[in-house]
């Protein structure tokens, strides 16, 4: 934690909440893409169109808490907090591991947010 955060610079890490434990999430991404629907004219000028918001997905690299911890399984809830910090639900749809001399032990889990 800092001691010090002149401006209000956001940075850092989440802490989330994986099955029923906690953990600290690094190398956070998320991305969101959507279907489009283009409608033209007999010579093809555009005259319309449809975007449709398809699933979120994300991937975090995740800090494992204690050895005794085991990696969480596929389909297990994450709850990660959005830009309001507010937690929404997703589902682990992926995951691995990795080690790097000098470092904590750290897992990859790959996520898509609940549709519901």
């Amino acid at each position: 934690m800092s001691t010090v955060n002149d401006g209000n610079v956001p940075y850092g890490s989440f802490n989330i909440t994986i099955g029923s434990d906690a953990y600290v999430a690094e190398t956070i991404s998320t991305d969101q893409g959507s279907t489009i629907i283009e409608r033209k004219n007999a010579i093809g000028e555009p005259t319309g169109q449809v975007i449709i918001p398809e699933f979120e997905t994300g991937s975090f690299t995740v800090q494992r808490p204690a050895t005794s911890t085991a990696l969480p399984a596929i389909g297990t809830v994450c709850l990660f907090p959005t830009d309001a910090d507010i937690a929404v639900t997703h589902y682990i749809s992926q995951r691995g591991r990795s080690y790097s001399q000098g470092d904590v032990q750290k897992f990859n889990i790959s996520v898509r947010k609940s549709v519901a």
